[in-house]
């Protein structure tokens, strides 16, 4: 009997360990944020030498404006992208934890259900 409820408790802590644990892979919010911390210094670097290339008369104050107003709807653009990561990742967190709590109970279930259901007196 103690054999069995052995090979029970292996078997929910391998399906734990092979399933659940790689479901716990680092968060990407933090890569996320960096990547977005850099790709805001690119923008600020671009519109310094749209402004340099405005001072040195290389390119016309029309230009400059149609220039400018392309960075920054880029710029909007890879900012809202980012929001999304941000609040997709933070519904990753609650669905991880849900699986968790799924994942215990139909375990507990089972052994449930067989106390109740099966015959543990047939086991040697």
């Amino acid at each position: 009997m103690i054999l069995f409820w052995l090979v029970c408790t292996w078997m929910i802590v391998s399906t734990f360990v092979f399933v659940f644990l790689p479901a716990r892979a680092p968060s990407q919010s933090n890569a996320g944020n960096a990547t977005t911390g850099a790709n805001i210094d690119v923008y600020r670097n671009q519109f310094a030498e749209l402004e340099s290339e405005l001072r040195h008369q290389r390119i016309t104050r029309a230009q400059f404006l149609h220039d400018r107003e392309e960075l920054e709807q880029r710029l909007a653009l890879d900012l809202r992208t980012a929001s999304s990561q941000v609040v997709t990742s933070g519904h990753r967190t609650s669905s991880v934890t849900t699986m968790y709590w799924l994942g215990m109970m139909v375990s507990v279930a089972a052994v449930l259900l067989y106390l109740v259901i099966g015959s543990p007196s047939s086991i040697p």
